[in-house]
C-alpha cells in the first residue's frame, strides 16, 4: 500500500526516496523497540502478578511455598534480569 501526504489538494503520494526513507526509519523502530516490546509481553503473561512476585520476594525471602508457585517466580525472576 503506498503511502501518502495529506496536503490541501487531497492525497499526494510518497516518492520513491520517501518511501525508501520510511521504510528504513520503520525498519530501525522494530529492531529497536521490538526486544522490550516482547520482554513487556513475556512478563505480563506470565501467570503471577507483580504484586505477586513482590509479596514472595520481600514476605517470604523468595519461597513461594509450593512447586508450582515457585516454578513460575523463578522464571520470571530470571526473566526479569534478561530485560533489554
Amino acid at each position: 500500500m503506498a503511502r501518502h501526504h495529506m496536503t490541501q489538494d487531497g492525497k499526494v503520494p510518497f516518492t520513491q526516496e520517501e518511501e525508501d526513507a520510511q521504510d528504513a526509519y520503520e525498519a530501525a523502530e522494530i529492531s529497536t523497540h521490538a526486544p522490550m516490546r516482547n520482554w513487556k509481553r513475556d512478563m505480563a503473561n506470565f501467570g503471577m502478578s507483580r504484586s505477586m512476585e513482590n509479596h514472595i520476594k520481600e514476605v517470604h525471602g523468595g519461597v513461594a511455598g509450593n512447586a508450582f508457585d515457585q516454578a513460575i517466580y523463578d522464571a520470571k525472576v530470571a526473566r526479569r534480569a534478561q530485560r533489554p
